[in-house]
C-alpha cells in the first residue's frame, strides 16, 4: 500500500498506508489565500490617484515631490515607470525626499554613543553658521582647498556658493 500525507495544521505529519512519515512543502494556509507580495519601495515617494474603474484612464501615481503623474496599473504598466522617474528626477539632490540609509556610529565627548544620518538641509545650515561665527568671507566656500577638505569630510556634502550663502544669512 502506498503512502499518502494528510495536509493538517499543526507541524506534525500524519501518513495514510505504510507508516512512511511525509512532510509537505507548503506551509499549512486556511483557504485558497494567495502569500501577497511585498510592496514596492516606490511607494514611499507616491500617492495613489483615485480612478473610475470604467473610464479610459487607468489607475495614476503622482510624486510627492514634484507632482509628476504615472500610469500605474499593476497589469499594464508596473511601477517601471515610477522607478526611472526617481532614479533620473528624484535624485538624492531633493530636499523633500526622505534619507533612509544606514546611520553612521561615533562616540561623543563622555563616551556615549550616538548615531548619525547625512542630511544635505543640515549641511548646509551648518556650513552657513561656520562663516557667519568664524567671521569668514563667504568666497572662502568656493576655494579649492575647502572643497577639497569637504570632499575628504563628507563625500555627499556639495559646498554652497557665496551667493546662496549670502542669501541663507
Amino acid at each position: 500500500m502506498e503512502a499518502r500525507p494528510i495536509s493538517t495544521t499543526d507541524d506534525k505529519p500524519q501518513v495514510v498506508g505504510d507508516g512512511a512519515a511525509t512532510l509537505s512543502s507548503h506551509p499549512p494556509t486556511s483557504g485558497k489565500i494567495k502569500p501577497t507580495r511585498k510592496a514596492s519601495e516606490v511607494w514611499k515617494h507616491f500617492i495613489k490617484e483615485p480612478f473610475e474603474p470604467g473610464s479610459n484612464i487607468g489607475p495614476r501615481a503622482s510624486c510627492k515631490y514634484y507632482r509628476a503623474s504615472y500610469a500605474c496599473d499593476p497589469i499594464k504598466n508596473g511601477t517601471s515607470t515610477i522607478m526611472q522617474h526617481l532614479r533620473e528626477k528624484c535624485t538624492e539632490e531633493c530636499p523633500l525626499r526622505e534619507e533612509n540609509k544606514q546611520k553612521v556610529l561615533s562616540f561623543e565627548n563622555k563616551g556615549t554613543l550616538v548615531a548619525h544620518s547625512y542630511s544635505k538641509e543640515i549641511s548646509r545650515i551648518s556650513c552657513v553658521k561656520m562663516i557667519i561665527l568664524d567671521e569668514l568671507p563667504f568666497t572662502n566656500v568656493e576655494g579649492v582647498d575647502f572643497r577639497l577638505f569637504m570632499r575628504k569630510c563628507q563625500p555627499r556634502f556639495d559646498p554652497p556658493s557665496r551667493r546662496t550663502i549670502a542669501r541663507d544669512v
